[in-house]
């Protein structure tokens, strides 16, 4: 049976409970434990480490990276609560959504980054939750649900927001 080569396998994201704080104090010494790939079930090895920031944080931390053996898959750790590539945790960004569209203005003046938040989640809304037109209810069932409601892979554009009132 031929297999895809392993260039063609994406990244995956591990997830798991992690003290950012503690992650930052120990840098690279921090214990990461084993891990298994979630393909073909076997033992995972260390792949070196990445920099990554996160909000509250002020430097970047170490994150491990793991490849298997069997697949070639390349997994990179990501604390619980962080999606790839955003550095603000769901719930905060659920937070900052809500507020917005509950209230009317920014909770905060870095709104520019909020308002990339606020219009793909808009546009996620308006195509896959016709049926329900109150963007406060679709951005608590996603929430509910684990579904994320303010990323996509490809870059959203937006040409303009809907009144959140």
């Amino acid at each position: 049976m031929l297999q895809a080569p392993a260039f063609l396998w994406a990244n995956m994201i591990l997830l798991r409970k992690i003290c950012l704080r503690l992650l930052s104090e120990q840098g690279k010494g921090f214990k990461w434990g084993s891990c298994f790939c979630e393909k073909c079930q076997r033992p995972m090895w260390g792949h070196g480490y990445v920099f990554r920031y996160f909000e509250n944080l002020t430097s970047a931390v170490w994150m491990k990276r793991f490849r298997c053996a069997g697949c070639h898959v390349v997994v990179t750790t990501r604390p619980e609560g962080f999606l790839a590539g955003v550095r603000t945790g769901i719930e905060s960004i659920y937070n900052i959504i809500r507020y917005r569209l509950t209230n009317g203005v920014w909770p905060d003046p870095r709104r520019q980054r909020f308002g990339h938040w606020l219009c793909r989640f808009m546009k996620m809304a308006r195509m896959d939750f016709v049926s329900m037109p109150d963007p406060i209810e679709v951005l608590d069932f996603c929430f509910q649900k684990l579904i994320p409601f303010f990323y996509f892979k490809k870059r959203a554009t937006c040409s303009s927001f809907a009144d959140p009132t």
